[in-house]
């Protein structure tokens, strides 16, 4: 459902979709914030631990990608 979200949204960066489960786990989606908290204390530093990259790998691989969009997108 996120990445669906993501991609219907055509957002490029981080987000973070907050949603609530009921007992009987249907999904409500409840908000998105375009500007989450960017921390290895926060839901993003999880991320990187479950997709096996330290905090730092994650910063420079996000720099890289917004360096690499921001020269494409100004030629």
């Amino acid at each position: 459902t996120t990445i669906s979200i993501f991609e219907k949204l055509h957002y490029k960066d981080i987000i973070r979709i907050d949603y609530r489960v009921t007992k009987d786990f249907k999904v409500y989606f409840i908000e998105l914030n375009t500007v989450p908290r960017i921390s290895s204390t926060t839901e993003l530093g999880l991320m990187c631990k479950h997709a096996g990259l330290t905090f730092d790998e994650f910063l420079c691989l996000y720099v890289d990608s917004i360096e690499k969009r921001f020269n494409h997108e100004s030629k």
